[in-house]
């Protein structure tokens, strides 16, 4: 019988509470609304660490990362519980776009792209489904 066993970790030193991966790129998302980015072709290896935070108001600490989305081999599309969806560069870390609009402050709420990247859909904490159109031409 063949044992499954772990080839490979590393600690973030924070509770991960998202996951994506896009081959050979994984994405974790943080407790504190960061995300960290990793290459994954024969272990773990750290390449960037993204704040995914306000920079004012209440949530300038941040706040936990709920979902995580590749949207192509470089940008990934982040969801908070501080109501804000982020398309971050995974290469760079630049901010790409940043929506509200929707209520996501204490739930597992996590946004999903369209088949096509066209729309985004979430769902809010308010009982409403938001709906985001033209994502494509605005990353």
């Amino acid at each position: 019988m063949n044992q499954s066993k772990v080839i490979a970790w590393h600690d973030t030193k924070e509770y991960v509470t998202a996951l994506s991966y896009n081959k050979p790129v994984l994405v974790a998302g943080l407790v504190s609304g960061d995300i960290v980015v990793y290459s994954c072709e024969d272990y773990l290896k750290k390449k960037i660490k993204i704040n995914c935070k306000n920079r004012t108001g209440v949530y300038a600490k941040g706040r936990k990362v709920t979902g995580i989305e590749f949207y192509d081999e470089t940008v990934v599309c982040v969801t908070t519980n501080d109501s804000r969806i982020r398309f971050v560069n995974t290469q760079t870390g630049e901010l790409l776009l940043k929506l509200k609009g929707h209520k996501n402050l204490d739930y597992l709420i996590r946004a999903v792209l369209s088949s096509d990247n066209k729309f985004l859909l979430s769902a809010s904490e308010d009982g409403n489904c938001y709906i985001w159109s033209n994502i494509h031409a605005r990353i």
